[in-house]
């Protein structure tokens, strides 16, 4: 399933699907673009994310990037245990803590 990434409102976002190379820069440019026209904190729901890659941690750390050089707060909700697995191998997982507030079940 391709990603998609949706703004619920001033405040909250929720990104589906898969992101993967192929649409990676698609949904990181995306993403940087509704910060400029979100509130001073959002919350992302990552509960329908379907696979875990390298990758995708990239978009979520250029994310947090974008927001911090915008004054803003960006905090990743229901984040995979698969994701957050991934991370942990890689050695991010310390950059994502910080905006972890709830990972998946």
């Amino acid at each position: 399933m391709k990603a998609a990434l949706e703004k619920l409102s001033d405040s909250a976002w929720t990104l589906r699907g898969d992101i993967k190379y192929a649409n990676a820069v698609e949904i990181r440019e995306q993403g940087e673009r509704l910060l400029e026209s979100s509130a001073q904190s959002v919350g992302v729901d990552l509960s329908g994310m379907t696979s875990a890659t390298s990758v995708a941690i990239s978009v979520l750390l250029c994310w947090l990037r974008a927001a911090q050089k915008r004054g803003k707060s960006l905090s990743f909700n229901h984040l995979p245990q698969n994701l957050l697995d991934v991370a942990r191998v890689s050695g991010l997982d310390k950059l994502l803590d910080q905006a972890v507030v709830q990972a998946a079940p």
